[in-house]
């Protein structure tokens, strides 16, 4: 890695020629450094945790430096302070990509103005569990292969910049709020909405749930009696099974685009209001 990190903060200078290991957190940037820093890996690295200071204003962007490369990233995730400035990890040009590959159960959290861009891949097996918090929100544009399950925190907006944006196992919003926006997107994950308060979906791209094929692609779960609010200018089809689990859940489409229910089994026990519900069926209000 070069020129702005270290693994310790209040280092008088950054550590370059030493990169981290499995162990080290490493640090953008050090306290005495507030220019944007571009940090090529040179090499597949590791590290337990990426953490962007408040100093680091001037902005921090991670790239292969040559080759694509993979950062290995362990437990304690990615966090980013408020007084940071954009953090992007990744990139689409040849020889630039940073593949993130969780080897723990994580969170990250970004604190700071930006949304973390994720360029390229995030992969992991089922035990890497991964949680995304923060108000300054995620953009996650690879093709993501990890298997155990995104969780979207309460206030935390998450653009999806890919099909495969949100892994391949279940996406659980916790009261966040999923954005897909200038082009359409088809996901096949299972939604799990997990709503205490008002959550939704946004943006102007597109977007289809056609399910895994066993599981609804789309449930409001844990009998919160909330509803869930669609708010987009473009249609939202969900194509597989969709379920309300309690009588006091509801779907409310506040946008102007519709949300057509095309599943052949659509399981209904709540109401859906104000949207054009295709062939949806079931023992709540349904108009």
């Amino acid at each position: 890695a070069a020129s702005g990190w270290s693994t310790s903060a209040s280092a008088a200078t950054p550590d370059p020629a030493a990169a981290p290991g499995s162990g080290d957190v490493a640090v953008f940037s050090i306290d005495t450094l507030f220019s944007a820093q571009n940090v090529s890996l040179g090499a597949d690295q590791a590290a337990s945790k990426l953490e962007v200071l408040g100093t680091a204003s001037g902005g921090t962007v991670l790239t292969g430096g040559g080759a694509d490369r993979t950062l290995n990233l362990g437990s304690g995730g990615i966090a980013i302070e408020a007084d940071a400035g954009p953090v992007a990890i990744g990139s689409r040009v040849p020889g630039q990509g940073v593949q993130i590959a969780l080897t723990a159960a994580q969170t990250w959290t970004n604190g700071c103005s930006s949304p973390l861009v994720v360029d390229n891949t995030i992969s992991g097996t089922a035990a890497q569990t991964l949680m995304l918090r923060g108000a300054g929100g995620y953009r996650v544009n690879g093709s993501n292969t990890f298997s155990g399950g995104m969780t979207l925190a309460a206030g935390t907006v998450l653009g999806a910049g890919h099909d495969l944006a949100l892994g391949t196992a279940p996406f659980v919003s916790d009261n966040g709020t999923l954005l897909v926006e200038d082009f359409p997107r088809v996901f096949s994950n299972e939604f799990l909405m997990k709503n205490d308060v008002s959550a939704m979906w946004t943006g102007d791209g597109a977007m289809t749930l056609t399910g895994d094929g066993v599981n609804p692609a789309v449930a409001i779960a844990e009998y919160r009696n909330k509803t869930f609010y669609v708010s987009r200018t473009a249609p939202t089809v969900i194509s597989g099974n969709w379920s309300l689990k309690d009588a006091n859940s509801g779907l409310n489409n506040s946008g102007v685009g519709p949300t057509l229910f095309t599943g052949a089994n659509v399981l209904i026990t709540g109401d859906i209001r104000e949207n054009n519900a295709g062939n949806a069926s079931g023992t709540g209000n349904n108009g």
